[in-house]
């Protein structure tokens, strides 16, 4: 699955972004946006802080099966500059995580990798993604805002639901008879 954009949010991009899905183990686009964040966006990422990649989490990272665990490369010019993802927590919700590298924040990559994951879950009949975000990610609580998730705050995390539009049905076809 490739998609195109043009998605443009605070700094114009000059190249389309391409979307594509991130192969199983696929490893070095995970490792492409880990090192092109600054600690503070792997902070407010992980909420946590993460100097480094340890191996566990690299692991699940790459286990997709673009099933359950669904994953999204955003590229510009052949170079990794985000990755989104859903992880099924439910019958048809799933939790999305979003990263996008420092050099391209604030210019719609993050809002393409989402309108892609939406795309593909409403596509795979999801109903609804959820979101779990460290309440100062300031960029992130205004993309899932404006994406038209509702947010609630406890405990020092934002937490947010977005209801999936489910497809259009055909209509029934008329019959003569």
């Amino acid at each position: 699955m490739n998609i195109k954009s043009t998605s443009m949010i605070d700094q114009p991009l000059l190249d389309p972004v391409q979307l594509r899905l991130l192969g199983h183990e696929e490893i070095q686009p995970v490792l492409d946006v880990f090192h092109g964040m600054s600690q503070r966006s792997r902070f407010l990422r992980f909420m946590t802080p993460m100097p480094r990649l340890p191996g566990s989490i690299l692991r699940a990272l790459v286990d997709v099966d673009q099933d359950k665990h669904v994953a999204m490369v955003a590229m510009v010019d052949d170079r990794t500059v985000g990755l989104g993802r859903y992880m099924m927590t439910g019958r048809k919700r799933a939790e999305v995580g979003l990263a996008v590298i420092d050099e391209y924040q604030a210019r719609g990559i993050g809002r393409t990798l989402l309108d892609g994951l939406v795309a593909y879950g409403t596509i795979r009949g999801m109903e609804a993604f959820t979101f779990s975000t460290h309440f100062e990610n300031r960029a992130a609580l205004k993309l899932i805002r404006a994406a038209g998730a509702t947010v609630t705050f406890e405990d020092g995390m934002a937490q947010g639901q977005l209801s999936l539009s489910p497809r259009p049905q055909p209509a029934p076809h008329a019959t003569n008879g």
